[in-house]
């Protein structure tokens, strides 16, 4: 092999050398990129993963704020039925007298 034949040679290795290099630099840049998209979606993740953990506890406050509203709209049910009740049989007293006395309720 002539001089000039190992001299082209040698450019076309450090050519090509040069090409990898260059190759190997973007793909290290691009291995860079993407760790740090996956940094930011791992704190957007974290972030989401709280946010539900609070959302889960406010429906559970919610859920046991409806249990008490339900209850006592239960109570309150009942305690309006027994005051109606207890207006009917006082309606009923008083028409009685009424009737019984044979007019209009005069003391």
């Amino acid at each position: 092999m002539t001089p000039e034949e190992r001299f082209t040679r040698m450019e076309k290795l450090a050519s090509t050398l040069r090409e990898g290099q260059a190759l190997h630099e973007a793909d290290v840049r691009e291995i860079r990129e993407i760790r740090e998209i996956q940094k930011k979606t791992d704190a957007v993740l974290l972030k989401l993963a709280g946010n539900q953990q609070g959302m889960a506890e406010s429906q559970l406050r919610m859920a046991e704020s409806h249990s008490r509203l339900a209850d006592s709209q239960d109570k309150l049910a009942k305690a309006q039925a027994e005051t109606e009740a207890k207006l009917n049989a006082l309606i009923e007293t008083v028409d009685r007298l009424i009737r019984d006395r044979g007019g209009p309720f005069v003391p």
